[in-house]
């Protein structure tokens, strides 16, 4: 039987040098926007095509000096969220690629504090994470703020 569909490469290379860092809360909804430098960055390595649904990103936070932003969110119904952090940040000279990896599934609900600096790789296989609530508090001085 003669194979009819078109079938086209599914490799695809991006160079995060070339990409700008766009402020996240273009990409999820009701996520505090970025003041400044600080607030959340992202790099779209990878946006849903015709035959393909999902989204990846290259994400960086940049704390509020003596602020954190304590969060909820939800993956949406139909997807799944795939987050690689990594420790310590991607600008840090001893970057080393150690980090934690996290999945969460179909209308997973989670939490989180966003606080110091860190960069994570995120995969969606849907649409990005929905931001339920955030709301900005207090933290320790570390020797970043002074």
């Amino acid at each position: 039987m003669e194979r009819k569909e078109l079938v086209r490469s599914i490799n695809s290379i991006v160079s995060t040098d070339k990409l700008e860092w766009e402020p996240w809360d273009r990409y999820f909804p009701g996520a505090p926007p970025t003041e400044g430098e600080y607030g959340g960055w992202v790099k779209v390595l990878r946006r849903p095509e015709a035959t393909e649904k999902g989204w990846t990103f290259l994400f960086k936070w940049v704390g509020w000096p003596g602020k954190t932003v304590r969060h909820i969110a939800i993956v949406p119904d139909d997807g799944e969220e795939h987050v690689y952090m990594v420790m310590p940040p991607i600008n840090d000279p001893n970057f080393n690629m150690e980090g934690t990896y996290t999945f969460r599934g179909p209308g997973a609900r989670h939490g989180g504090n966003f606080g110091a600096d860190f960069t994570s790789f995120l995969r969606y296989t849907t649409g990005p994470d929905i931001i339920l609530s955030y709301e900005f508090v207090d933290r320790r001085p570390t020797s970043k703020d002074i």
